[in-house]
């Protein structure tokens, strides 16, 4: 017997091979694998405290918010998405981050998230960092994906 999912990533389905005669339990048991198989693989989480630098950008777990260091001591708030996205943007500064990385990155390995949906998440990240006066610190590299620019106008390296 062979069980084959319909979707995985790459295009590849996933196959399990059962030979006859097969126990129910065994059935169950490649069920269960299969169905597992197309399930995204959970984003790291997130500190719950402390706090993480990159040039001026400040990040602050705690309070869930940015701020231009040495700047207004003014916090943007963030939403837990634009959190994670620009976590996991800070922890590598200056390199050029794809989309499909930080969908995995963000929301998980294998998620099913539109690539137009980091840039609506991209966009409002861009906000929260305006209002702090930091925008210019998030580039877009057309064609490519996003990165942290240390060395962008305001933004100290």
């Amino acid at each position: 017997m062979l069980l084959q999912s319909g979707a995985s990533a790459g295009g590849l389905a996933p196959q399990l091979r059962i030979a006859k005669p097969y126990r129910p339990q065994a059935l169950a048991d490649a069920v269960h694998r299969l169905l597992q198989a197309g399930q995204p693989t959970p984003a790291r989480p997130l500190p719950s405290a402390g706090r993480l630098r990159a040039g001026a950008l400040e990040l602050d777990f705690e309070l869930r918010a940015v701020r231009q260091h040495g700047g207004p001591a003014t916090w943007a708030d963030l939403a837990p998405t634009e959190l994670r996205l620009l976590h996991h943007l800070m922890l590598q500064p200056d390199r050029t981050h794809s989309r499909a990385d930080l969908v995995g990155a963000v929301w998980g390995a294998g998620a099913d998230v539109d690539a137009r949906t980091v840039d609506q998440y991209v966009r409002r990240l861009r906000e929260a960092l305006a209002a702090v006066g930091a925008d210019a610190a998030l580039k877009t590299v057309r064609g490519v994906g996003y990165r942290i620019d240390l060395r962008a106008a305001d933004i100290d390296a």
